[in-house]
């Protein structure tokens, strides 16, 4: 099974939305269902190592962080743009 979180804050993020959305995923990868989680990118957060994602016109969509391997479950995506 595959479940896609949408949430507009995600750690290193401070906030109880971001806390439980990640322990919300942490809870699904543990029980085997694969976890994507979209939300925003914020000017000034540190990244991780990424691969970039493009739209047909090549612009940089998102971002795909990679994670270690405990979590490759989990698959974090940083939008530029506010929904």
């Amino acid at each position: 099974m595959r479940v896609c979180l949408v949430t507009g804050e995600y750690p290193p993020d401070k906030g109880g939305v971001a806390d439980y959305t990640h322990c919300l995923a942490e809870a699904l990868a543990s029980r085997g269902v694969v976890a994507d989680v979209l939300t925003r990118r914020r000017p000034g957060i540190e990244r991780r190592r990424k691969r970039p994602t493009s739209r047909g016109n090549g612009a940089r969509a998102a971002e795909r962080e990679a994670r270690p391997r405990d979590e490759m479950r989990i698959t974090v995506f940083r939008v530029d743009r506010v929904w």
